[in-house]
């Protein structure tokens, strides 16, 4: 039997009327649209192709922020008082 996993997904305001519109072009569910959709764009080559993101390091002693407690605090320390 397969297995199904239900989750929730949050969808830009343009791509539902596009889902709703190929699921009654095709007589499909919504659900079986996103399913194939999904099943497109992971089984793309361009997605598996993509070059990693180098990244830096860094040392904690670097970090600028004292506590995380303070959200305000701490969005002032990197962001500045402009935030507010």
């Amino acid at each position: 039997m397969p297995m199904h996993m239900r989750t929730t997904i949050v969808l830009e305001d343009d791509l539902s009327p596009e889902i709703e519109r190929i699921a009654a072009e095709r007589n499909m569910t919504k659900r079986q649209v996103t399913d194939e959709l999904l099943r497109r764009g992971l089984a793309s080559e361009s997605l598996r192709e993509r070059p990693l993101v180098p990244t830096t390091p860094r040392g904690l002693e670097t970090c600028r922020i004292s506590s995380p407690d303070n959200v305000a605090k701490a969005i002032a320390t990197t962001e500045g008082e402009a935030f507010k």
